[in-house]
């Protein structure tokens, strides 16, 4: 995951998937997620231990998580990509409890640094953080 923008609440970026072998933009955290597990969804890695109940038939599932179409953020991040923030590397491991447990590293600090998480939004919060403190890091090490 590579963050080249952010404000208070929320980041955007892009980040590389490697079963597919492409950058994919995300203009949001809630984006990053969603569009993190549609692949997750794709490829059955890491597998659900709990089913999605949806009002929608299979079919027309299946084709929106294929296409793309109809997602929640229509937009893209790409316009005016920046130089990254803060880079990490995200490795999910499970998916239960209807969240996100696994491994995060920062790639762009002198020493090297790794924190599980054990839930989606510890890996959000894990992430405004160190995006946060680089970025104020930057500023100091500017005025200094």
């Amino acid at each position: 995951v590579s963050v080249d923008r952010h404000g208070a609440y929320d980041f955007s970026g892009i980040f590389y998937t490697s079963m597919l072998d492409q950058w994919e933009p995300f203009a949001s955290a809630a984006e990053l997620v969603l569009k993190l597990e549609r692949q997750f969804d794709l490829f059955q890695f890491p597998q659900r231990s709990q089913e999605c109940r949806s009002l929608l038939s299979a079919d027309l599932e299946k084709e929106d998580s294929q296409t793309g179409e109809g997602m929640l953020y229509p937009y893209s991040a790409e316009k005016e990509r920046k130089p990254y923030e803060a880079r990490f590397l995200v490795q999910v491991l499970f998916r239960q409890n209807g969240s996100w447990q696994g491994r995060v590293e920062w790639l762009d600090q002198e020493e090297p640094r790794a924190e599980d998480f054990r839930s989606t939004l510890e890996l959000l919060r894990m992430l405004m953080e160190a995006v946060h403190n680089s970025v104020e890091k930057e500023k100091a090490d500017k005025i200094s």
